[in-house]
Parts: C-alpha cells; sequence; structure tokens
C-alpha cells in the first residue's frame, strides 16, 4: 500500500492549526468504525495505540500482549478509513525483537505519516527493572529510533512523563505530547488523584522542559483529568499546550455513554395500546 498521507501533510496541518490559533487534536484508535467517525471531524491526525485493542476488548487501558505486532494488526483498518487523515503509529523502541529501520519503513510502506514512541520507557519509569533495557537505555533507545523515523521523513512525536526525559527525546521529535496520567472517567477510567489544577502543574513542568530545549516543538497534552472536551478547555486556560491527544476519551468513553444511553433509551420505549388485542 503506498504512503496516502506523507508525513508533510501532516507537518503542514501542524503549523496551519498554529498559525491559525487552534488547537491540534490528536485523535486515538485503533478500529476502523471509531477512525472513521474521528476522519469525519478532521483531526490534526488519527493515532493508533497497542492499548486500543484492550479498550475495544472492553479492558482498561492496557497493554496485552506484543505492541508492535498490535499495532500493526491494527493499522490497515484506520489507514482505509482515515479519508486524508494523516495516521501516527505507536511504535515500541524497546522491543528486542525487531530491527527497528524495518519495522519504520514497514509503517512507511502502509502509508503512516509518523511515529510515537508508545509504549515507551517513560510508561515505566525510572525503577521499572522487568525489561530487558533501564529507563535511562530505553530512553537512548527512543531517541535512536525517532532519529532514524525522521530520517526517513516520517513526523515524530514522543509523550514526556518526566521534564529529565525532555533532555533526551526533544532534539528528535517534531511533537512533544506531555502525559498527566491515566486518563480518569467512563467505566474503566482511573481513579480521580488529581485536580486539573495539579495536572496542569504537571503538564507545564513537562512541556516547559521541551520548550527550553527545542522552541519550536509542538506542546500536547493527554490523560489524567482530561477526558472529555470541556475538561480539555480547562486545560488550554491552564497550561501552554497547544493540542491535545486523547485515547479513552476518543474511542472508549464515547462509546460508553452512547451506546449505553442508547440501549437505555430503546427500554424505555413504550409499547403500542394494540399489543396483546
Amino acid at each position: 500500500m503506498a504512503p496516502s498521507v506523507p508525513a508533510q501533510a501532516l507537518r503542514e496541518r501542524l503549523a496551519d492549526s498554529r498559525a491559525q490559533g487552534k488547537p491540534i487534536l490528536g485523535a486515538g484508535t485503533g478500529t476502523g468504525l471509531v477512525a472513521k467517525a474521528a476522519a469525519a471531524a478532521e483531526p490534526e491526525f488519527i493515532v493508533v495505540y497497542c492499548t486500543s485493542q484492550a479498550r475495544v476488548r472492553g479492558f482498561p487501558t492496557s497493554i496485552i500482549g506484543d505492541p508492535n505486532a498490535i499495532t500493526l494488526e491494527l493499522l490497515p483498518d484506520v489507514l482505509r478509513v482515515a479519508k486524508g487523515v494523516p495516521v501516527v503509529a505507536g511504535i515500541q523502541a524497546t522491543d528486542p525483537t525487531r530491527e527497528m529501520n524495518s519495522l519504520i519503513q514497514q509503517y512507511k510502506r502502509l502509508g503512516c505519516a509518523g511515529v510515537i514512541n508508545y509504549p515507551s520507557s517513560g510508561l515505566y519509569g525510572p525503577s521499572y527493572i522487568g525489561g530487558p533495557y533501564s529507563y535511562t537505555d530505553g530512553l537512548k533507545l527512543e531517541s535512536e529510533v525517532m532519529q532514524t523515523a525522521q530520517k526517513n521523513d516520517l513526523v515524530t512525536m514522543s509523550y514526556i512523563y518526566r521534564p529529565e526525559e525532555a533532555t533526551v527525546l526533544a532534539p528528535y521529535i517534531d511533537v512533544a505530547i506531555a502525559h498527566a496520567g491515566w486518563t480518569t472517567g467512563g467505566m474503566d477510567g482511573a481513579p480521580e488523584e488529581q485536580s486539573f489544577e495539579e495536572a496542569a502543574a504537571v503538564v507545564n513542568e513537562q512541556l516547559g522542559a521541551v520548550r527550553e530545549l527545542d522552541s519550536g516543538c509542538y506542546l500536547l497534552a493527554h490523560g489524567g483529568p482530561f477526558s472529555s472536551p470541556t475538561d480539555v478547555g480547562q486545560m488550554y486556560a491552564l497550561t501552554v499546550a497547544e493540542g491535545f491527544v486523547g485515547a479513552s476519551s476518543i474511542e472508549r468513553i464515547p462509546v460508553e455513554r452512547a451506546v449505553e444511553e442508547t440501549v437505555r433509551a430503546f427500554k424505555e420505549l413504550p409499547l403500542g395500546s394494540k399489543k396483546g388485542k
């Protein structure tokens, strides 16, 4: 499949939104149905994460298999219905079973416009010891994979979980996404442990570290208590973020709400007066 939307188209969409002072939106989804609906609203890009598989199977957001294999499995359905909206693929740079340049080339051949380092070492944190690489080594690998993606003319994105990660990753990414924690809300959301103000402080700290190193990097946010359009409006008022990336807030919470409300509405319909006569 030839690339339907080159990286340059995504760069132009990002630049246009910034120039017009409009929020940049990344819609996270790994299913054709939700991607089709999301594309109709024309976000700047669609992101395919391996965690989509868990969400659509009714689990809380989690990684339930080989992340890169899952992303490769989900991509064709999303790319098929994206209708001109650039698609960004999650990439686990610390996968010791794959040659990263080959994987990046595969994403590009499928038609992806960019990659994002997910799941990343930052997700697990400095104390994680269960994988083949330490936190520090993992970040270094991720920076190298981002460099490789740039050399292959793909847009590069990274979550930033801690300010110190900006030092390693900022020079090699086009878009930084401050991670405010697992998304709250809906049937399987994280416990509400942060206020908007507390989460906003986290976002500003992370994005501030990126801005100090790369003033041109696009600054987005994700997660925590920011799980609805109203919440994200509050986030914009409190932070330097110029955009938002949603996953649970795009493909899980709205679907849960819509299906439940629709089923309740069907259940509450009265039967006609002629029934049983």
